[in-house]
């Protein structure tokens, strides 16, 4: 049988260096526990330090803990001696669905009918590996329901280059074709309002703060959104046709704005 331990990872994630301090992750010698605490650039330009490895009895529980960052500033050190937390932009934590008798279990359920199939201790590198295990199951239902090629089946639109990746002529380029590239939403970042207003009109696009954020990085800087999120909060009321006090940070009841307080001052008096 299949027993999963919820494996709670904390990390602390640094502010943009030009140039990086690193430019590839740095390894400690793995525990039974998983590879250890990493020093890891990321495509971003940013310093990611940890994880630590715990197992928790509630695998919703994504808190961070003085004593788990500790751990990690503690066991980075032995990498990276000169570590400093005075560049932290935030720390947060995640699940790992820890298999205790093994990790990348994939394929046909065992003992179960045919035609079920499972991805269950997907642990790392199972980030990277995601899209190559998601082929390869698709693959593999393909088969057994004898699914025929879609003919009509269209390649995704690739998206365009985010403009902190453009250079000089092609921002100039960019603002010719749609000026809402000339003003910027996010500084820390450097996302236009076109970058913006594009992640929520596109296929499956943004309807929240957290949305916008995972499609454009705004919000993910230095200020952790605290400069930005207002404006990005009126583009979503504008595109989406809503009021402030229906957007969102993720969905759900996750309201940012509880009412009015003009309206709440005028019922008081």
């Amino acid at each position: 049988p299949v027993r999963i331990i919820a494996r709670r990872g904390q990390y602390y994630l640094l502010d943009h260096e030009n140039p990086l301090t690193f430019t590839m992750t740095l390894f400690q010698v793995p525990t039974a526990m998983g590879k250890g605490v990493l020093v890891s650039p990321t495509t971003h330009g940013n310093l990611l330090i940890g994880p630590t490895a715990e197992d928790i009895p509630d695998g919703t529980d994504v808190a961070t803990t003085r004593e788990g960052l500790n751990d990690v500033l503690d066991k980075a050190r032995l990498t990276w001696p000169g570590l400093s937390t005075r560049t932290v932009i935030t720390n947060f934590s995640g699940i790992r669905a820890h298999e205790a008798s093994g990790d990348f279990i994939i394929g046909a359920v065992e003992g179960a009918p045919e035609g079920a199939f499972e991805a269950i201790g997907i642990e790392s590198p199972g980030l990277s590996a995601a899209p190559a295990i998601g082929e390869e199951l698709g693959d593999w239902v393909a088969y057994w329901l004898k699914l025929p090629r879609n003919p009509a089946y269209r390649e995704p639109t690739p998206l365009p280059k985010a403009f902190n990746q453009m250079n000089e002529k092609e921002r100039a380029a960019a603002y010719e074709n749609n000026p809402d590239y000339g003003r910027i939403v996010c500084r820390c970042e450097q996302v236009t309002e076109a970058e913006v207003r594009y992640a929520i009109r596109r296929p499956v696009g943004a309807t929240s703060l957290d949305g916008v954020k995972r499609r454009t990085r705004a919000g993910m800087g230095r200020c952790q959104g605290g400069f930005c999120s207002p404006r990005v909060m009126e583009i979503l009321c504008e595109e989406l046709n809503l009021s402030p006090t229906q957007v969102t940070k993720f969905g759900g009841d996750s309201w940012i704005l509880s009412g009015d307080l003009n309206v709440q001052q005028e019922e008081q008096a």
